[in-house]
């Protein structure tokens, strides 16, 4: 795994965060991007008894996993109250400035990130994005891609996307910018 001088800042949500984590690819994630989350989804993911909860608390304070520092608003947005607060909380803050993208596997979260124009990705296109940027091997890849296939809830559609879609239309959630070219900007 390589290590990326000027990585960008990117919003994860807990279930992304969880997914990633049982497909044995959060860390390669958390070397790629700068993560970062809320204060309720950094405490969604460090409830005792929850999966990872201890490797989340270490991440934290490692700081491969970062707390986001600003205040979240509702932003009067209707459609945001509907969600989870980690999801809300995780819109709100990308709506206040930071990150450039959000990574989130929340059907109703995801609606709400295509209709506002928010840029998102989820979990099983991080798969594929750290396969392009040879920051994991075909065989771990397809280890996780299977892995999150089991756990996660996925549908035909977003399957076939994440497995088939042109490299270009990804280019804006690679790490460095360019596929294969990590490090590079």
């Amino acid at each position: 795994m390589s290590v990326m001088a000027d990585r960008k800042g990117v919003i994860i949500d807990s279930s992304s965060a969880i997914l990633l984590f049982k497909a044995g690819i959060f860390d390669c994630a958390a070397a790629a991007y700068d993560l970062i989350v809320t204060p309720s989804v950094a405490g969604e993911l460090t409830r005792s008894g929850h999966d990872g909860s201890s490797h989340f608390t270490n991440a934290l304070a490692a700081g491969s996993l970062k707390t986001a520092e600003n205040e979240t608003r509702e932003y009067g947005i209707p459609e945001l109250s509907r969600l989870g607060q980690g999801e809300r909380d995780s819109i709100a803050l990308y709506l206040s400035g930071s990150g450039i993208f959000i990574i989130m596997d929340d059907g109703r979260g995801d609606r709400i990130c295509r209709d506002m124009g928010i840029p998102y990705i989820n979990a099983l296109l991080v798969a594929r994005i750290l396969r392009d940027c040879r920051e994991i091997d075909e065989d771990r890849y397809a280890e996780a891609f299977g892995a999150l296939l089991r756990v996660g809830r996925y549908s035909a559609d977003i399957v076939s996307f994440a497995r088939d879609c042109e490299k270009n239309r990804l280019k804006d959630f690679y790490p460095a910018g360019e596929p294969g070219k990590i490090g590079s900007n």
